[in-house]
């Protein structure tokens, strides 16, 4: 997920997550652990994900996105009917994300938190949380939360005693005997304004199998988001890494290496087909039969230009839309743009220009904010990145959202816009993917992912990612001589003809449609003239004239079409 928030080592950052302290600043613990394990991890730890659901999760829907709704709730839609009996949609209150199930101190509490590469920090949520609903905390809620409450909102407008919180489960440290608070306060914000604030400390989870003692956790006692964060990025996007101290800890992925349960800070992601409600991350390790091809090695670009990266982003240098029936590939922008690899956000985000390229040229129209197609374009109509050199097409079929309502003709495709013009990689992109990410060198391998794997071949990474061939254009990165944006390029149509694009004006006019509309009127009034030497003629000298005069005004409209199109 996106956080509000740049890392402050780099200077252009901004403060708007991080610590919420008074006096001194107490560090957040950052152990070398030599602690071993409780289990014996072969080399790697492998998380079993699932697909879930919520009313509420941080940074699923950037805020800075104009389109469609504010409402982080972006999938699925729902269609419903109005008052005169026609189909509409509107936005369930829903989000989708991957999630696993954390076993958290001596008692071994259960916990479901979100995974995710867009950010670093892993906190769960307490049960004196006052936004949990009355009996919904647990034993130890306390009266706050469960009815004083109940009535009040936040600033946001989000009701206090209003989560389900024994859905994903609560985590009560003073239950724990083998917790230890080291007084440093923790507050963290979303792009989405989603929110959590708490204390750090540290306890020995259970992960995939796998006994991992002293990890670093923050226990959030206030927070509007109905399930907390595993965040598994790098720690220079940590929330401690704040204006006032510059300070990062060892998060979950470098507590696995300091422990020696993986050897190399390397993870891969497959998130299956759209359709599975499973997924798989694996820590310290590959697996070869969840992808096809080869994969192609790129740098991860380092964005806030502070010589070490903070986000997972990769250059993309160009898109663009394709028909496979026809055999047609258009390309709709070049150069070179950060693009975050998130798999705490369910949509694919672009910048508006491509996105308006992205509708005018495969032809679609746009409802609530998305782009929609013919469902039956979804095998054939497909969107592709292009990676330094290497591609990426994702089929309108992995970016359809589902509607709950299979009998529709009119698909929506995942696809949205930004104000600020970034481009984030959600599940929407990494379900066609699968990705592997390597925060020691600055890598990441994607290959097109094999949705059709039914067994395991697991390769440890004790070096560099195996098979990984590097791309292409593997210098021309975002930052460098390539740019910092991509620009709108394309004049072309999956539909036939020519199309002139005028992404900030939205202007289309087809020169297509104009040479028809010429042709015709011409044609018309040769054979007319024709027809009207003829004694065989039948039709009246009234008639004639009307159709006359219509065909000629069908000619000058072709005119001001054809001129109108010339600019």
């Amino acid at each position: 997920m996106r956080l509000s928030f740049v890392p402050l080592f780099a200077i252009l950052s901004h403060l708007t997550a991080g610590f919420s302290i008074s006096g001194d600043f107490v560090e957040a613990i950052k152990r070398d652990s030599s602690s071993e394990s409780h289990s014996t991890s072969p080399g790697y730890v492998k998380l079993s994900a699932k697909k879930s659901y919520a009313k509420s999760a941080p940074g699923l829907l950037p805020n800075s996105t104009t389109s469609a709704s504010n409402s982080k709730s972006v999938a699925p839609l729902q269609r419903s009917t109005n008052s005169d009996d026609e189909d509409e949609f509107t936005m369930k209150n829903q989000a989708v994300f991957y999630s696993v199930d954390v076993s958290i101190g001596s008692k071994a509490n259960i916990v479901t938190v979100l995974v995710d590469t867009g950010s670093s920090d892993f906190w769960v949520m307490s049960p004196r949380n006052p936004y949990c609903a009355a009996g919904t905390g647990g034993d130890s809620q306390s009266t706050l939360g469960s009815s004083s409450s109940s009535s009040s909102d936040d600033d946001s407008g989000k009701t206090l005693g209003s989560i389900n919180c024994s859905k994903y489960g609560t985590f009560d440290p003073l239950g724990s005997s083998s917790w230890h608070n080291n007084g440093t306060l923790f507050h963290i914000e979303y792009a989405d304004k989603t929110f959590a604030q708490g204390f750090w400390g540290y306890d020995q989870i259970d992960l995939g199998g796998v006994t991992i003692p002293d990890v670093n956790i923050a226990v959030s006692d206030n927070t509007d988001s109905e399930v907390g964060v595993l965040g598994i990025s790098y720690a220079e996007l940590e929330s401690t890494n704040t204006r006032l101290s510059h300070h990062t800890y060892m998060n979950l992925p470098l507590t696995m290496k300091s422990q020696g349960l993986i050897s190399k800070l390397t993870y891969s992601v497959y998130l299956d087909d759209p359709e599975s409600e499973t997924a798989s991350i694996l820590f310290g390790a590959i697996d070869q039969n969840k992808y096809t091809g080869d994969l192609a090695l790129m740098p991860i670009v380092d964005v806030y230009d502070a010589g070490q990266p903070a986000s997972i982003e990769v250059t993309i240098s160009g898109m663009s839309v394709g028909s496979k029936k026809s055999n047609k590939k258009i390309e709709i922008a070049s150069g070179a743009a950060a693009g975050l690899l998130d798999t705490g956000t369910t949509l694919l985000y672009v910048s508006k220009d491509v996105f308006n390229a992205i509708t005018d040229v495969a032809g679609l129209s746009t409802s609530e904010g998305y782009p929609t197609a013919d469902c039956s374009l979804g095998d054939d109509y497909y969107l592709s990145f292009n990676f330094q050199g290497f591609d990426v097409d994702i089929s309108f079929k992995n970016l359809f959202l589902d509607t709950g309502d299979d009998s529709s003709s009119t698909c929506y495709l995942g696809i949205q816009y930004t104000d600020d013009d970034s481009f984030i990689l959600g599940d929407k992109f990494l379900t066609s993917v699968y990705a592997v990410i390597d925060l020691e060198d600055n890598v990441v391998a994607m290959a097109k992912a094999n949705t059709d794997s039914t067994s395991e071949n697991i390769e440890v990474v004790s070096d560099s990612i195996p098979s990984a061939s590097s791309v292409a254009s593997y210098s021309a990165t975002y930052g460098g001589a390539a740019g910092t944006s991509l620009s709108v390029t394309t004049t072309g149509s999956l539909n036939g003809g020519t199309k002139k694009v005028n992404v900030a004006a939205r202007d289309v006019t087809s020169t297509a449609d104009s040479s028809v509309i010429c042709t015709s009127s011409v044609s018309f009034l040769a054979s007319n003239v024709k027809s009207n030497s003829s004694a065989e003629n039948s039709v009246s000298t009234a008639e004639n004239s009307g159709i006359q005069t219509s065909a000629v005004g069908s000619l000058l409209t072709c005119i001001i079409l054809v001129l109108f199109s010339a600019f």
